[in-house]
């Protein structure tokens, strides 16, 4: 997920205390995540079925290169959301396009 750099700030100043409770409510309340939404949700869920189904086993650094969408780029056209180009800083909690 990717939180704005207010998520950011909650998470590692406010809520240090009782972490997981505060937290929570912040997230579920008040948290913005840049790469939440209905497409975004279609696409983790329909992966995890997949590996659940399957029975394969996912590690942090499996790679899911879609060999097949890849080549459809080169006729296609690729959509790229407008946060990727925020620069968010962990040290200040700035962000900055």
């Amino acid at each position: 997920m990717s939180p704005d750099a207010d998520a950011f700030k909650q998470a590692v100043t406010k809520y240090r205390s009782n972490f997981s409770e505060r937290m929570m409510e912040y997230v579920y309340r008040d948290a913005v995540f840049n790469n939440w939404g209905a497409g975004f949700l279609k696409g983790y869920l329909s992966t995890i079925n997949d590996y659940l189904s399957s029975g394969d086993m996912r590690g942090i650094y499996t790679s899911d290169q879609d060999d097949d969408g890849l080549k459809k780029l080169k006729t296609d056209t690729l959509y790229i959301p407008d946060y990727v180009n925020t620069h968010f800083s962990p040290y200040t909690g700035a962000e900055k396009d």
